[in-house]
């Protein structure tokens, strides 16, 4: 499934804030999006924020 970038930085600013209270999955059950839509939505907000090159990140996973 090919996902195009079709959202507002304004949405997409909303959006992160609601991650960052809560989890991809629940953000995206509650508004109607693909786990994939909301992580390309915190990307492309980080990126306007953070001026680092984000094609590198990786997610950090801590185990306890």
């Amino acid at each position: 499934m090919e996902i195009r970038k079709k959202f507002t930085q304004r949405y997409a600013q909303s959006i992160t804030e609601k991650v960052i209270n809560s989890d991809l999955n629940k953000v995206g059950r509650n508004n109607k999006l693909i786990t994939q839509q909301v992580e390309l939505m915190v990307m492309a907000a980080a990126k306007s924020v953070m001026k680092v090159d984000i094609d590198r990140l990786c997610r950090l996973v801590i185990s306890c």
